[in-house]
């Protein structure tokens, strides 16, 4: 899995599928009520992503990509992912809305990790 050049090296614990989401709107006027309806379409779902463990080097990385706040490609086949039924397409462009994580002392400083990271994508089209 990629995003933007950046190849995971872990992949995440827990992700949202991406899949193509219905948008419904109901507005009340004068005259009752308007129910408004779009097909089915991915732009605009959100993806989260959650590790339990990651090392800090790949947390460093998304981090990167978060801070430019560019919309970046999303590859999810790259690193061997493979694509749940149902998934609408391989590669999205998406923005990063929000990544975090916790920091904690380990035993072997030279390979550092961060724990309870979270990253939440949304998909642009």
């Amino acid at each position: 899995m990629m995003l933007g050049a950046y190849t995971f090296a872990w992949l995440p614990d827990k992700m949202t599928i991406p899949r193509p989401g219905k948008s419904v709107d109901v507005v009340k006027n004068l005259g009752g009520v308007a129910y408004l309806t779009w097909p089915p379409m991915v732009a605009g779902e959100r993806i989260v992503m959650e590790w339990d463990f990651v090392s800090a080097a790949q947390y460093a990385a998304l981090r990167s990509i978060y801070q430019a706040g560019a919309i970046v490609t999303w590859d999810l086949l790259t690193n061997g992912l493979r694509v749940p039924t149902g998934t609408a397409e391989v590669a999205y462009d998406v923005k990063v809305l929000s990544l975090d994580a916790k920091f904690f002392d380990v035993v072997d400083v030279d390979f550092p990790y961060v724990k309870d990271a979270k990253m939440i994508l949304i998909v642009r089209e």
